[in-house]
């Protein structure tokens, strides 16, 4: 996979939707490229509402949540909003056990985080 292939993004609205497309997230060049394509979107973007969705994803790695943790930051400077979204039950769990479910907001479906983003504006 290349490395513009680790992350895709569209637009729904206002809302910024990265799709990450890899499977699992244990490589180093794996997470340097998920991480260099997210942080370079974030580059081009202020102020933006994102949400990172990670279907595809069955596991990761503890660096990437050291990763994730560095986007919340640089989004959270930009003074943009993040949210998770499809976190495979093991993925939630690692988020649980590492209390990282009480920094990030993360919703179930693309669709609960989209109308929590309309929620959250209201």
């Amino acid at each position: 996979m290349s490395k513009s292939d680790s992350v895709k993004f569209k637009k729904s609205g206002d809302v910024y939707v990265g799709i990450v497309r890899i499977a699992s997230i244990t490589e180093q060049r794996d997470l340097d490229n998920l991480s260099s394509v997210i942080l370079g979107f974030l580059d081009n973007h202020d102020e933006i509402k994102l949400v990172l969705d990670f279907r595809n994803v069955q596991y990761l790695s503890s660096a990437a949540l050291g990763e994730l943790i560095s986007i919340h930051r640089t989004l959270t400077e930009k003074r943009g909003l993040l949210r998770l979204c499809h976190l495979s039950p093991q993925i939630r769990e690692v988020f649980e056990v590492t209390r990282l479910h009480e920094r990030f907001d993360i919703d179930p479906t693309l669709r609960d985080a989209l109308q929590n983003f309309k929620t959250d504006d209201n």
